[in-house]
């Protein structure tokens, strides 16, 4: 009896540990996309000194998503945001990564997981 409770109690820690690990992977690509993302929105191409289309963007991004194994992502791109730093206003981009979360071992429902990034404009 006492080693029926003892599993039961270690599987249930050991399945905790593996989804919130895939959690934590999947967040963890999120981010990277998200910068990544950030990071091409904000850089123009050299040879014309423009920054790429919102399209382009969300192309990046999602193509990294892809590689990260992550399903049905939602990309959304702020690239007129603008702020008041040391009294100058300069522009950002913002980018926004959000994608459902299935636990694989515990009915739980869909959670929603999501990272953004931010980065200021090189064009200022």
């Amino acid at each position: 009896m006492e080693s029926a409770l003892t599993l039961l109690a270690l599987f249930t820690l050991l399945f905790a540990i593996a989804e919130f690990s895939r959690a934590y992977h999947m967040y963890q690509v999120l981010v990277n996309a998200a910068r990544e993302g950030s990071r091409f929105a904000v850089a123009p191409d050299p040879a014309t000194a423009v920054l790429p289309s919102t399209t382009a963007i969300q192309e990046r991004v999602q193509l990294f998503l892809t590689s990260g194994g992550i399903r049905n992502p939602t990309v959304t791109v702020d690239a007129a945001k603008e702020m008041q730093v040391n009294g100058i206003n300069t522009r950002f981009t913002e980018i926004e990564v959000a994608a459902p979360f299935d636990p694989f071992f515990f009915p739980f429902d869909t959670v929603t997981i999501s990272a953004r990034a931010e980065m200021r404009n090189e064009t200022n």
